[in-house]
């Protein structure tokens, strides 16, 4: 969904929830993007934290998911996956986002490669990285077979995710592990697509759900 920088009208909206980003050390991030998403309308919602890693939305009650938007530039990184929040008519509702900032990022510089070994660079995509704690990394989009990245020292799964366009689908995920200040060089490898599937998302009733996007 698109995000929207602005707040429900005071008209509508029934609570707030507010927080403070930190990072591993207790201390606050400031101009760190913090969204909340409602999954049931689709709204989302962006801010900035202030200098006191401050942050708060003033929302329509409902369940809402609060997180941090990473910034791989500044060595940001989410260490905690988003927070569920029930908000009520009225509610404040207070949460902390914990975030890791990391000085020394690794470089991820990885390609994309058939069964025979050959670059594939007819594909577009994008790569991202799942740590061990379950918690999805930024990673980078697919160019010409090639695609880089950057990320704290740790262990990590690395998924592709094709475009309906494209003529090939990821053989699976890549383990890698990788330290401080290093250079991964990870391939991950491709099949070409050969046959079209199509179908239906039905809802409990039976029928068809319309107007939601949906990831099969």
């Amino acid at each position: 969904p698109s995000c929207n920088t602005s707040t429900p009208t005071q008209s509508t909206a029934t609570g707030i929830i507010g927080g403070q980003v930190l990072d591993q050390n207790g201390l606050p991030i400031s101009a760190v993007k913090v969204k909340a998403y409602d999954h049931k309308s689709g709204s989302l919602y962006a801010t900035l934290s202030s200098t006191e890693g401050k942050f708060s939305f003033t929302l329509v009650a409902g369940t809402w998911s609060i997180g941090l938007v990473p910034d791989s530039s500044r060595g940001i990184f989410e260490i905690d996956s988003y927070q569920t929040v029930e908000l009520t008519v009225g509610a404040t509702k207070y949460v902390t986002v914990k975030a890791s900032v990391v000085s020394a990022a690794s470089q991820v510089q990885g390609k994309i490669q058939d069964s025979n070994g050959n670059l594939v660079t007819d594909i577009s995509g994008y790569v991202g990285a799942l740590n061990s704690s379950g918690v999805w990394l930024p990673g980078g989009p697919v160019n010409a077979g090639l695609f880089s990245f950057s990320l704290p020292s740790g262990d990590y799964k690395l998924h592709l995710d094709t475009t309906t366009s494209t003529a090939w689908s990821s053989a699976g995920p890549v383990s890698i592990n990788i330290s401080a200040g290093s250079i991964a060089t990870p391939i991950i490898k491709v099949i070409r697509n050969s046959v079209n599937i199509e179908g239906y998302v039905l809802d409990q009733s039976g029928k068809a759900a319309t107007g939601q996007t949906f990831r099969i």
